[in-house]
């Protein structure tokens, strides 16, 4: 939303759709400014970046237009409630100068309101910005693309966080388990601790896999078992068990990390004939999955262990 204000400055306010603690990391991490800053259509190289009060941002613009536009930006303030700094244009562009402010104030755990003010020298030069590059409607698109980019980062984080979390609450529940057990399964029919973890482990790449729009290979649930079924029979010990699991879940949480706010949206094929869902739908998968066989290793530490409380 648009507001007014003095006739030298122009002034956006938008909620955005993530918790205040992340807008500082939106606005000093180089990866994720290249992805929502500027109008629609504009891309940014950074040549350097020192995110602290004295420090500099300088990088260069790309228009749709192939025109690029040289800017340097010097930090005036950083702190938990905005940010603020003057920008200078560069070259044929020096003219293009201001000073800015931006403020975050938590509405609620998951949504922010921030404000950008841009204060020019005077309400000339803000009109001059304004009808050469179209500040007021280039703040608007940025600022567009910044809430966009917000939600995709704080949902993404939260399900690599959730993973994590479940991968780490799998390989404790392994080493509770005494070692000359950790291979024991009760039949033929089920899993050993060092089992379920290597199929843990297989899923998440197959998971990575569907996410990727690649069907999974197996026709029926029976299919699909036998061949889960020969791949765990290779484990015979927790550390290559682990070392699965630990590079799946490292490949899924890097994969996830790079889409962009298009790709969740994008329909992809569940296996054995479950239809099809948004990946935005299906990131969820990973951490409930690892979770329910977290779940059946703790049971079998339960009748195995040694009795260990956990804490």
């Amino acid at each position: 939303m648009m507001k007014q204000v003095a006739e030298n400055e122009l002034l956006m306010e938008r909620l955005v759709p993530c918790g205040i603690e992340l807008m500082p990391r939106l606005w000093s991490d180089p990866a994720l400014l290249t992805r929502w800053w500027g109008p629609e259509g504009f891309s940014t190289t950074t040549h350097s970046m020192d995110f602290r009060v004295g420090g500099e941002w300088d990088y260069t613009m790309h228009g749709p237009d192939g025109h690029n536009y040289g800017n340097l930006i010097r930090y005036t303030k950083i702190n938990e409630s905005g940010i603020e700094y003057d920008h200078y244009g560069k070259g044929d562009d020096a003219h293009a100068s201001f000073r800015a402010v931006i403020t975050f104030e938590a509405v609620t755990g998951s949504m922010t309101r921030m404000g950008f003010k841009m204060v020019f020298e005077t309400a000339e030069d803000k009109r001059q910005i304004c009808d050469e590059y179209g500040a007021s409607e280039g703040l608007y698109q940025t600022t567009d693309r910044l809430a966009k980019e917000a939600e995709l980062v704080a949902l993404v984080d939260a399900e690599c966080g959730k993973l994590e979390q479940e991968v780490a609450r799998m390989r404790t529940g392994l080493t509770r388990i005494p070692v000359e057990k950790q291979t024991w399964s009760y039949s033929d029919s089920s899993r050993s601790a060092v089992e379920i973890v290597a199929h843990s482990g297989w899923s998440l790449g197959w998971i990575r896999s569907m996410l990727e729009g690649i069907p999974y290979p197996a026709a029926n649930t029976a299919e699909g078992d036998r061949e889960m079924r020969e791949i765990e029979l290779g484990f015979k010990d927790a550390e290559s068990a682990l070392a699965l699991l630990d590079e799946n879940s490292g490949a899924w949480i890097n994969y996830v990390r790079g889409l962009a706010m298009d790709d969740l949206d994008q329909v992809v094929q569940m296996p054995f004939g479950f239809g099809e869902v948004r990946v935005r739908d299906a990131l969820g998968a990973a951490a409930w999955h690892t979770s329910d066989h977290c779940a059946q290793i703790e049971y079998i530490q339960t009748m195995l262990g040694d009795r260990d409380w956990g804490f």
